[in-house]
């Protein structure tokens, strides 16, 4: 069973010059986290300040709080309970009364598998682990989630494994046992040796019959050598004949019928304890006073069931076994004065279990929080709870509801780990008010390391339809892409955030590579770009003359001519990119046959004509020498061009034969 923890505020000292000296001042950063650093607003603002202390003893703080889930062991726990709780959130669509309470109780035991495997693989660690500080956390850990388990369960048997008008009482014993193991450790270790010898034989005893377990309760008694003396075989034979409220709803009897039978049971073990058949030995006294549920007897055996809530169950187990689940409550005060000041007493567990018994739930979420000072505990059995009904749904003075208030801090908390964040995000899916919100909030932050990693974030916004938030990632990888000169990488980023202006700037650049290499880069984005190409005139201009050298390269010169021709007559292209146009015009006005009509090569002259023009108004040296190259390359063309126009037009006026 777990001690108490100690709650202590963490003293933190930070050594910082600007701190002493300005104070703090602090950054959001990812999840739980902030970034601290020295000064103040106004010395912020002062452009000397900065200047004089940026890299001279000014530093940057890292604070974060709530990691404990951050471990290799809780992580494993956390992606666990994460499928445990995306399938609930679905089947609570799905099912509804009956098959959607058992599914919860399943949904329940599914929580508390994972937390006892996490309790186990803690063990482990630290009786692994050479370091005494790591050892320490380790131990620390478990004892959390050994509490966790404590409280889960009894929630699962007052709150979701119910049955109405059935005593829990039976569930109860369970818990108790499953918690508290001494007495069937101590009644093995006796049983295999000679128990009437062994110092704790009657302390194995008591503790059984505490815990409700009779039968093995017995068969230790039997092992005594004076069993059959009469005493010990009347005492033998009360216990036998104890009624089982777990045999008679099997056997479909009634629970009055039961309490009938139990009562008159007990009215025989007082007319025996009365009769003195037990006064040969004090020990058959205190067995009996135990099965009578004498008041007195139960502070007597008050070590033996070590804690308050073990009381409980022990003594309704002998006084009231029928006891319904909503009058728990009334039983608890005396059980508590039993262990007050008791040095083991942890008031802060004692009062979440009260919390628990008393059905008073906000206030046991409220104290596990501040306790266990974890949100996975207290999120998951909120959502569980929540499923069947006993979370009110009324909202916080922060806007939503408890359960969604406890998902977000949840999800938050993850936000901040490397890997776990992916996690988070389905925790806000199922906050319908304001998870959305958090999410866009929290994938502003989230660094774009990796590609991989961007376009994982780009499919949950798409799937999310956060679009704006698409765009930005887009956006952000495309200026990555671009500071490492990969052009193509850029151009495809932007293209998937629609950026319009980008995309015209990397086709120019595209182009202005073309100009100068003669060869196109990334021919599998320009030959894919399929719609995205009307994006921006750039654009579409340098999809469509991309498809102009495939058509030529795969033999279709006439359709690659009339594309070509009709990159310059629509003024699609780039101005600056006409020679170069008209350059790859020559091939087609030199071929054979007459690719390009009198229409076309008019068309083509007027672009040489207006480009001729422009060059005779620049001013600039550098400009004219430039163009006198292109001049050269501009008369060749012009050959050509009168040269097909003549060709074209004999073979336009020409009669073709029948």
């Amino acid at each position: 069973m777990a001690s108490k923890r100690e709650l202590l505020s963490p003293e933190v000292a930070v050594a910082d010059e600007q701190a002493h000296v300005h104070g703090f001042m602090a950054t959001c950063g990812i999840g739980n986290r902030l970034m601290l650093y020295g000064g103040s607003k106004s010395a912020c603002r002062d452009e000397g300040h900065l200047r004089a202390n940026l890299h001279h003893g000014c530093r940057l703080h890292e604070v974060e709080w709530d990691k404990d889930m951050h471990s290799p062991i809780t992580r494993r726990l956390v992606n666990e309970s994460h499928n445990i709780f995306v399938a609930l959130q679905q089947q609570a669509e799905n099912l509804t009364d009956l098959a959607l309470k058992s599914y919860l109780v399943k949904a329940s035991r599914y929580y508390r598998s994972v937390i006892k495997g996490c309790c186990w693989a803690l063990q482990s660690e630290s009786e692994n682990t050479s370091s005494e500080d790591e050892k320490a956390w380790l131990e620390d850990q478990q004892q959390i989630f050994q509490i966790i388990e404590l409280i889960w369960s009894l929630c699962e048997i007052l709150y979701i494994d119910t049955t109405p008008g059935a005593p829990s009482l039976r569930q109860l014993l369970g818990w108790v046992r499953w918690h508290f193991t001494e007495g069937k450790k101590l009644a093995s270790e006796i049983i295999q040796d000679k128990p009437e010898k062994h110092s704790c034989y009657w302390e194995a005893i008591y503790r059984l019959l505490l815990q409700g377990c009779i039968d093995e309760a017995l068969e230790l008694f039997s092992k005594h050598p004076l069993h059959k003396t009469d005493s010990f075989r009347s005492l033998s034979e009360m216990m036998g004949k104890m009624p089982q409220l777990a045999n008679f709803m099997s056997q479909g009897r009634s629970l009055p019928e039961f309490d009938i039978k139990w009562r008159h049971w007990r009215d025989e073990c007082e007319q025996r304890l009365e009769a003195g058949e037990f006064l040969t030995d004090s020990n058959l006294t205190t067995m009996a006073k135990i099965l009578c549920g004498d008041e007195e007897v139960f502070y007597q055996m008050k070590d033996y069931c070590e804690t308050w809530f073990h009381m409980l169950v022990s003594r309704l187990f002998y006084q009231n076994p029928v006891v319904k689940n909503s009058e728990l409550q009334h039983y608890i005060q005396t059980c508590l004065d039993m262990y007050r000041g008791d040095s083991s007493h942890t008031a802060q567990l004692d009062s979440i279990l009260v919390a628990v018994f008393e059905f008073n739930i906000n206030q046991m979420i409220r104290d596990c929080s501040t306790y266990l000072g974890s949100w996975w505990f207290t999120s998951h059995l909120g959502d569980l709870l929540y499923h069947s009904g006993h979370l009110e749904p009324q909202k916080l003075p922060q806007g939503v509801n408890l359960r969604e208030y406890l998902l977000l801090e949840y999800a938050s908390s993850l936000m901040s780990h490397k890997s776990l964040w992916a996690v988070a995000i389905h925790y806000f899916d199922f906050c319908p008010d304001n998870g959305s919100d958090y999410l866009g909030l929290y994938l502003e932050r989230i660094p774009l390391d990796t590609e991989v990693k961007a376009h994982k974030l780009l499919h949950i916004c798409e799937k999310r339809g956060l679009q704006e938030h698409a765009k930005s990632i887009c956006k952000v990888m495309g200026k990555k892409c671009l500071l490492n000169n990969r052009v193509g990488q850029a151009l495809n980023w932007f293209l998937k955030s629609k950026d319009s202006s980008y995309a015209t700037v990397l086709s120019e650049r595209i182009l202005t590579e073309y100009s100068e290499t003669g060869q196109f880069s990334n021919l599998d984005l320009l030959e894919n770009l399929g719609s995205s190409m009307f994006l921006s005139s750039k654009l579409t201009f340098l999809g469509q003359y991309r498809e102009f050298h495939k058509l030529y390269e795969d033999g279709d010169i006439q359709e690659a001519a009339i594309l070509l021709v009709s990159l310059l007559s629509a003024r699609l292209a780039p101005k600056a990119f006409w020679v170069t146009l008209l350059c790859d015009a020559l091939p087609l006005l030199e071929a054979e046959q007459v690719v390009i009509s009198s229409q076309q090569t008019y068309e083509l002259m007027h672009c040489v004509e207006e480009l001729t023009k422009e060059a005779s108004l620049v001013g600039d040296e550098n400009q004219k020498k430039m163009l006198e190259v292109e001049k050269t390359k501009l008369s060749n063309i012009c050959l050509a061009l009168t040269r097909n126009l003549d060709r074209a037009i004999i073979v336009e006026g020409s009669v073709k034969p029948f």
